[in-house]
């Protein structure tokens, strides 16, 4: 069916129509603004329907319709203020859909459409700063989803539970604003052409904004893109996004504690918990912190050991008579029952006894016995 350059003004109707070919309506203008103009629901092509270089003023729908080929919009241009530009919910086909280089004043809806190819926004302009720029919820596309190069999109994309074999993008390409992006529930299963950078990645995931639809945090989009990661052989960075995810969401939980005490001991025992092991995903972290505590006690005990303050605990060293005489000054004498005799102290004027007593024979035998031998 041609309808090439043909200009219409009022509504252009092809309800339910059956076409056994394509659909070529390239280079022509369909006005009826505020309204249906080019009205193709429930649409059956057997071939590709082509709107390139189209301009519409007004709704451009095609709610159910079928093609067996390719749905092209390339140089488009769909203007409709705040409301739906071009409507394609539950549209199926069989080949892939284009936008690129189409501009789109108004919302781009293909809510629940199932696409055998591709998906391409390359080069495109979607405009609606009041609501959804990019309605994707739902969709299902078998090829991959390009957003590259894409001029300027003012408002919001989503792609909630939405998926795609592939997702070809350039983070810098997405909405500027946060909270223009949702991608909760969004799967893909690899992610070509663009950066696969943990940095640039949780830039991509941080445009979302749970507040603004009444949620504290959406875990799905970081679990989702640490797992596609590591099988494209980037561990480093899916670990990266893992770590931003685990404090989001204990931060997100830590909100909704009771009481100002609750939430104070939560974040600092969460922040221990960061800075020590990155929420388990740096257990080998934990070496650095044994290596400083077993140098910190050594340089302790060291420094006791220097200042003799440390002594024998032991009931069978105290009692030995090494240990007693290295407590007596030189000069004194005592008698000792355990010998039947009269000994002299050991200690001279300003010398400690433990050090005397370990520099001794004796007390160096006597340091060598363990306490569960001296029981018998």
């Amino acid at each position: 069916m041609l309808l090439r350059g043909v200009q219409i003004e009022g509504e252009t109707g092809l309800v339910g129509a059956n076409i056994g070919g394509s659909l070529e309506c390239d280079g022509s203008s369909f006005t009826l603004a505020g309204e249906k103009a080019l009205n193709a629901d429930r649409l059956q092509v057997q071939g590709s329907g082509s709107l390139s270089g189209v301009k519409v003023e007004g709704e451009a729908r095609f709610l159910g319709a079928k093609l067996g080929g390719d749905f092209t919009c390339i140089h488009g241009r769909f203007s409709n203020g705040a409301l739906s530009a071009l409507s394609a919910d539950m549209l199926t086909t069989s080949g892939s859909v284009s936008l690129m280089h189409a501009t789109v004043i108004g919302e781009v809806r293909f809510v629940g459409a199932r696409l055998d190819g591709n998906f391409v926004f390359d080069y495109g302009e979607f405009i609606n700063d009041q609501g959804r720029a990019v309605n994707l919820d739902g969709v299902r596309i078998d090829g991959a989803m390009s957003w590259r190069k894409v001029k300027k999109v003012l408002g919001l994309v989503d792609l909630a539970a939405a998926s795609a074999a592939e997702l070809v993008d350039d983070v810098s390409d997405w909405p500027s604003r946060k909270g223009d992006l949702i991608l909760t529930r969004f799967h893909y299963e690899a992610m070509t052409g663009g950066s696969v950078d943990g940095a640039e990645r949780l830039r991509w995931l941080a445009l979302q904004d749970p507040g603004r639809f009444g949620d504290n945090f959406w875990p799905q989009p970081y679990e989702h893109c640490a797992k596609v990661l590591p099988e494209m052989g980037h561990r480093e960075a899916a670990r990266e996004i893992l770590i931003e995810k685990e404090r989001l969401q204990r931060e997100a939980q830590r909100k909704k504690a009771q009481g100002v005490l609750a939430r104070v001991w939560r974040s600092f025992r969460e922040e221990i918990y960061r800075a020590t092991v990155r929420y388990s995903y740096a257990p080998l972290r934990t070496l650095w912190l044994i290596g400083a505590i077993i140098l910190a006690g050594w340089a302790v005990f060291d420094q006791a050991s220097e200042a003799d303050a440390i002594l024998p605990n032991n009931a069978f060293v105290l009692r030995a008579p090494e240990w007693v005489l290295c407590g007596m000054p030189a000069f004194s004498r005592i008698f000792l029952p355990s010998q039947q005799k009269i000994v002299s102290g050991c200690a001279r004027s300003g010398e400690e006894p433990a050090r005397l007593f370990r520099a001794s024979t004796g007390g160096a035998q006597l340091s060598k016995v363990q306490p569960g031998r001296l029981l018998h």
